[in-house]
Protein backbone atom coordinates (compact mmCIF):
# COMPACT_ATOMS: atom_id res chain seq x y z
CA UNK A 1 0.00 0.00 0.00
CA UNK A 2 3.08 2.36 0.66
CA UNK A 3 3.74 2.25 -2.73
CA UNK A 4 0.75 3.50 -4.05
CA UNK A 5 0.39 6.11 -2.10
CA UNK A 6 3.90 7.29 -3.52
CA UNK A 7 2.43 6.93 -6.71
CA UNK A 8 -0.86 9.10 -5.93
CA UNK A 9 1.58 11.43 -4.43
CA UNK A 10 4.06 11.71 -7.03
CA UNK A 11 0.78 11.27 -9.77
CA UNK A 12 -0.71 14.66 -7.39
CA UNK A 13 2.27 16.74 -8.13
CA UNK A 14 2.78 16.15 -11.38
CA UNK A 15 -1.12 17.20 -11.93
CA UNK A 16 -0.27 20.02 -10.32
CA UNK A 17 -1.42 19.81 -6.41
CA UNK A 18 1.13 21.24 -4.11
CA UNK A 19 3.15 18.82 -2.19
CA UNK A 20 1.75 20.46 1.07
CA UNK A 21 -1.99 20.12 -0.21
CA UNK A 22 -1.80 16.82 -0.66
CA UNK A 23 -0.12 15.95 2.89
CA UNK A 24 -3.68 17.68 4.55
CA UNK A 25 -6.27 15.58 2.53
CA UNK A 26 -8.59 14.14 5.11
CA UNK A 27 -11.63 13.02 2.76
CA UNK A 28 -11.76 9.70 1.99
CA UNK A 29 -13.39 10.39 -1.56
CA UNK A 30 -10.84 12.70 -2.48
CA UNK A 31 -8.23 10.32 -2.71
CA UNK A 32 -10.53 7.35 -3.93
CA UNK A 33 -10.83 10.24 -7.12
CA UNK A 34 -7.44 11.05 -7.03
CA UNK A 35 -6.71 6.90 -6.76
CA UNK A 36 -9.15 6.49 -10.11
CA UNK A 37 -7.45 9.29 -12.06
CA UNK A 38 -4.05 7.78 -11.54
CA UNK A 39 -5.47 4.27 -12.62
CA UNK A 40 -7.10 5.98 -15.53
CA UNK A 41 -4.24 7.74 -16.89
CA UNK A 42 -1.55 4.72 -16.37
CA UNK A 43 -4.42 2.47 -18.83
CA UNK A 44 -4.67 5.46 -21.15
CA UNK A 45 -1.19 5.46 -21.57
CA UNK A 46 -0.88 1.56 -22.40
CA UNK A 47 -3.40 2.06 -24.83
CA UNK A 48 -0.89 2.37 -27.64
CA UNK A 49 1.14 -0.52 -26.87
CA UNK A 50 -2.34 -2.84 -27.06
CA UNK A 51 -3.41 -1.28 -30.32
CA UNK A 52 -0.25 -2.20 -31.70
CA UNK A 53 -0.25 -5.90 -30.13
CA UNK A 54 -3.56 -6.00 -31.37
CA UNK A 55 -2.69 -5.09 -35.10
CA UNK A 56 0.16 -7.44 -34.89
CA UNK A 57 -1.71 -10.47 -33.77
CA UNK A 58 -2.94 -13.05 -36.30
CA UNK A 59 -6.57 -12.86 -38.00
CA UNK A 60 -9.31 -14.77 -36.66
CA UNK A 61 -10.57 -17.57 -38.95
CA UNK A 62 -14.10 -18.21 -38.95
CA UNK A 63 -14.53 -21.97 -38.84
CA UNK A 64 -16.41 -22.66 -42.26
CA UNK A 65 -19.88 -24.95 -42.53
CA UNK A 66 -20.06 -27.65 -44.97
CA UNK A 67 -22.28 -26.88 -47.77
CA UNK A 68 -25.39 -29.51 -47.47
CA UNK A 69 -25.47 -32.37 -49.34
CA UNK A 70 -28.22 -33.01 -52.26
CA UNK A 71 -29.04 -36.31 -49.75
CA UNK A 72 -29.24 -33.93 -47.03
CA UNK A 73 -31.64 -31.87 -48.99
CA UNK A 74 -34.15 -34.52 -50.10
CA UNK A 75 -34.51 -36.16 -46.94
CA UNK A 76 -35.27 -32.92 -45.02
CA UNK A 77 -37.79 -31.98 -48.52
CA UNK A 78 -39.39 -35.56 -47.23
CA UNK A 79 -39.55 -34.81 -43.86
CA UNK A 80 -41.20 -31.74 -44.37
CA UNK A 81 -43.84 -33.93 -47.18
CA UNK A 82 -44.01 -36.24 -44.43
CA UNK A 83 -44.92 -33.46 -41.82
CA UNK A 84 -47.66 -31.86 -44.42
CA UNK A 85 -49.20 -35.31 -44.70
CA UNK A 86 -49.35 -35.62 -41.06
CA UNK A 87 -50.54 -32.07 -40.18
CA UNK A 88 -53.60 -32.63 -43.36
CA UNK A 89 -54.36 -35.76 -41.66
CA UNK A 90 -57.81 -33.90 -39.83
CA UNK A 91 -58.53 -31.49 -42.68
CA UNK A 92 -60.34 -33.99 -44.98
CA UNK A 93 -59.64 -36.54 -47.41
CA UNK A 94 -58.70 -33.55 -50.35
CA UNK A 95 -55.75 -32.13 -48.25
CA UNK A 96 -54.79 -35.40 -47.09
CA UNK A 97 -54.78 -37.48 -51.21
CA UNK A 98 -52.64 -34.29 -52.65
CA UNK A 99 -50.06 -34.28 -49.48
CA UNK A 100 -50.04 -38.37 -50.51
CA UNK A 101 -49.48 -37.11 -54.28
CA UNK A 102 -46.83 -35.10 -53.44
CA UNK A 103 -45.07 -37.48 -51.65
CA UNK A 104 -45.33 -39.96 -53.78
CA UNK A 105 -44.16 -37.60 -56.71
CA UNK A 106 -41.19 -36.48 -54.75
CA UNK A 107 -40.37 -40.52 -53.90
CA UNK A 108 -41.04 -41.32 -57.68
CA UNK A 109 -38.67 -38.58 -58.90
CA UNK A 110 -35.47 -38.75 -55.93
CA UNK A 111 -35.23 -42.99 -56.27
CA UNK A 112 -31.78 -43.39 -56.71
Amino acid sequence: MTGEIKRMTDYAVASGWEAERIGEIVDHRTLGWLRKAMLYDALQAEKPKVRKKVRAAPPTVTPKVAPESKKTKKAKQRAALEQSLQQSIGKGTRARSIAMAQLRNFDRNNAA
